[in-house]
C-alpha cells in the first residue's frame, strides 16, 4: 500500500505539482474504495504539513475522518487513547508532545499483550519536514 500511495503521489506531482495533505488524504480512500470487497486489514494514519498541518485515520474500507488532533491504532490503541486524552493539550511544544507521544505507546505496550516489541520510533512533521527521531534522541525521554 505504501509503495503504491508513494507512487501516486509521485505521479501526481509530476502532473500537477505539489499535492496537499487532503488530496492524499482522498487518494488514498480512493484506492482503499477501490478494494473494499477484498480489504486491506489495517487501520492507516496518513499526516503531513502543506499550509497546516494535517492528521487523517482511515478505516478497511477508505472512510476517513479528520477532526480529531491524534490517533491511536491496534490492539493497545484504547491504552494509548487513556494516556492522550488525559495529557494532550493544544499548541504543545515539540519536546512535550514526543514525551506524550512516547508515554502513550510505552502504556500500550505494557498494557496490551498484542502491542509487541519494547522499541519505540518516533517520527516529527512540521514546516521543517519529515525527521526520524534517533535511539539517542529518544533515550532523552525513555
Amino acid at each position: 500500500m505504501i509503495r503504491l500511495l508513494k507512487a501516486q503521489l509521485k505521479l501526481y506531482k509530476l502532473e500537477r505539482g505539489p499535492i496537499t495533505i487532503k488530496a492524499a488524504a482522498t487518494l488514498l480512500s480512493n484506492i482503499l474504495q477501490g478494494s473494499k470487497y477484498f480489504p486491506y486489514i489495517n487501520q492507516f494514519i496518513l499526516a503531513g504539513y502543506d499550509k497546516e498541518p494535517g492528521l487523517y485515520s482511515f478505516d478497511p474500507f477508505g472512510g476517513f475522518d479528520f477532526k480529531d488532533k491524534f490517533y491511536s491504532t491496534g490492539s493497545g490503541s484504547p491504552f494509548a487513547y487513556g494516556v492522550l486524552e488525559a495529557e494532550f493539550k493544544e499548541n504543545m511544544a515539540v519536546e512535550e508532545a514526543i514525551a506524550l507521544i512516547i508515554r502513550a505507546v510505552k502504556t500500550a505496550i505494557e498494557r496490551d499483550i498484542g502491542s509487541g516489541g519494547k522499541e519505540i520510533q518516533v517520527a516529527v512533521i512540521d514546516k521543517n519536514g519529515y525527521r526520524e527521531l534517533s535511539k539517542q534522541d529518544l533515550k532523552k525521554y525513555l
